[in-house]
């Protein structure tokens, strides 16, 4: 199944957007109430999983920016939070988890986790090197510092094609 978990971090667009099942309301407030169906409901990430199925995790780019903020996401798996507001928190993803969404998952979706996907011997080297170690940052419980992780190099191919100027 495939996410854009940044569409957890409820706001204005949220608020805006059509979304079926929802139960009577009587302001914007109610869409938060967590005994709506809806917000029971909502993207199901840890359910799936329990059940034998498994994440990829897509960006929505581009909206606004050229940045897909895939790093924004991966956190939003895991906190599922805009800061005041947890959407639908039974369904959290552990940081393992997330990041198997973004890169052997979908290679396996295609049929690609052969050769894409992950680091083996005998893999193509597509690879991007964080400033960051998210995995750290999840066990501090720091969203928002995952979310700000930024890409220090991009290796296509076996070839460095971006390297962050420090």
């Amino acid at each position: 199944v495939v996410f854009t978990f940044v569409w957890t971090a409820s706001g204005t667009e949220y608020e805006m957007m059509v979304a079926p099942f929802i139960d009577e309301l009587d302001g914007v407030a109610d869409l938060y109430n967590t005994d709506n169906y809806y917000m029971k409901n909502v993207y199901p990430a840890k359910s799936i999983q329990d059940y034998g199925g498994f994440l990829v995790n897509g960006s929505d780019a581009p909206v606004g920016s050229r940045d897909p903020m895939p790093l924004v996401s991966l956190a939003q798996a895991i906190y599922r939070s805009n800061g005041e507001t947890v959407l639908n928190e039974k369904e959290r993803i552990d940081i393992h988890s997330a990041i198997a969404a973004f890169t052997i998952n979908g290679a396996r979706l295609f049929g690609h986790d052969d050769k894409l996907g992950s680091i083996e011997a005998g893999k193509i080297a597509d690879i991007i090197v964080l400033d960051q170690n998210i995995v750290e940052l999840a066990e501090k419980d720091e969203p928002g510092k995952i979310g700000n992780t930024k890409v220090a190099m991009t290796i296509f191919d076996g070839n460095v094609v971006f390297e962050r100027s420090k």
